[in-house]
């Protein structure tokens, strides 16, 4: 059984934005008790910020340099990704 502090403790590090399995790691229990304690108190947990998202935010302005002439290589370096992201990115869907 898991004691009332441990739990203070786990709701306390998922308000600072600490994600599921960091939470669970360092209170050593398991990933789905920390979320289903989440849940219990009407808490979100955080989402992870994937490139893609990141890379989103920024399609308008990667595809204005793209289209100014700025290659995939260096628009890859500047976002911080790889050209086959940039390139994958920029593919109409």
């Amino acid at each position: 059984m898991i004691n009332n502090p441990t739990k203070t403790k786990i709701l306390d590090l998922a308000s600072k934005g600490i994600y599921c399995s960091k939470i669970a790691k360092k209170m050593k229990v398991s990933r789905q008790y920390v979320s289903e304690l989440l849940k219990a108190n009407n808490i979100q947990p955080p989402t992870r910020v994937t490139k893609t998202m990141v890379l989103n935010l920024h399609i308008d302005q990667i595809r204005s340099e793209r289209d100014s002439g700025i290659n995939l290589k260096e628009l890859a370096l500047k976002y911080g990704t790889n050209p086959n992201a940039i390139c994958q990115l920029l593919q109409p869907k």
